[in-house]
């Protein structure tokens, strides 16, 4: 377990290591009190001398080093992290909303507008979740794989929980060949 140290240590360890400590030091004690030496240490990493390496490093930073970059770095990072998180925030959203409008809001039983045959109203293309043939470019299957996907990147287990359910729901409706032809027509549930 790592020892415990003063705001005023902490700073006297990152000068022996090499770094210039550029703003006052109660301003930089302030700082490393209101983020933490041990977030700011990630922040420090890409400036030392042994990066990008992670074995036999000795913390010590390269010549010309000062706390301010490291701050500047913190700061980018986490302006970085809001503008990427703001607009994941408005994807998921939307992806939510329109699952629930297309679910919910649509009469989904009399007049055709099912969801395992619905059709996208965008095509899908080829990416690295997966190639789609032409057949399959506007039907909810190819959805449901990105979706798979996008889980997999997540969570494997999560993933693989979604597979072995969705293939548990073909597998009991097998014995109704009329909705497993159906099926089969609008998912290709081989490639799943």
């Amino acid at each position: 377990m790592k020892q415990a140290t003063t705001v005023g240590q902490q700073i006297e360890t990152l000068k022996n290591r090499g770094m210039t400590i550029d703003i006052p030091e109660e301003k930089a004690g302030e700082i490393l009190s209101d983020i933490g030496y041990f977030r700011l240490g990630f922040y420090c990493f890409p400036f030392e001398t042994s990066y990008p390496s992670k074995r036999n490093r000795t913390h010590k930073y390269k010549k010309g080093t000062k706390f301010s970059d490291i701050i500047s770095l913190y700061y980018f990072d986490m302006d970085l992290r809001n503008i990427l998180s703001k607009y994941l925030n408005r994807i998921e959203i939307n992806f939510k909303t329109n699952i629930i409008y297309r679910v919910s809001n649509r009469n989904l039983c009399a007049h055709g507008s099912v969801l395992f045959d619905h059709k996208l109203t965008i095509p899908l293309r080829d990416g690295i979740a997966l190639k789609i043939d032409n057949r399959n470019k506007n039907n909810i299957f190819s959805a449901i794989k990105i979706l798979h996907y996008m889980l997999e990147k997540i969570s494997g287990n999560r993933a693989k929980d979604m597979k072995a359910e969705i293939n548990q729901l073909f597998e009991k409706f097998d014995n109704f060949p009329a909705i497993s032809e159906l099926i089969s027509k609008t998912m290709d549930r081989r490639n799943f």
